[in-house]
């Protein structure tokens, strides 16, 4: 579908910048990508695409909130 598009489409690798960490203290996963991708725009200065997907298990606390 997106061979139509005129744009080109590339991942982090092809950007050959040195990019910071972002943070992942986003209570959703749809915060920490909009987290991501506002870090990788200000070093790109290019339009951003960015997907962060989560871990939900059955019977964990909504709440619990502990880094390991």
């Amino acid at each position: 579908m997106i061979k139509e598009i005129p744009v080109e489409i590339i991942g982090l690798i092809e950007l050959k910048r040195k990019i910071s960490d972002s943070p992942e203290d986003g209570k959703t996963p749809l915060e920490n990508s909009r987290q991501k991708a506002k870090n990788y725009y200000q070093t790109s200065g290019m339009l951003v695409f960015y997907c962060d997907s989560g871990l939900y298990i059955d019977g964990l606390q909504k709440n619990y909130n502990q880094q390991y």
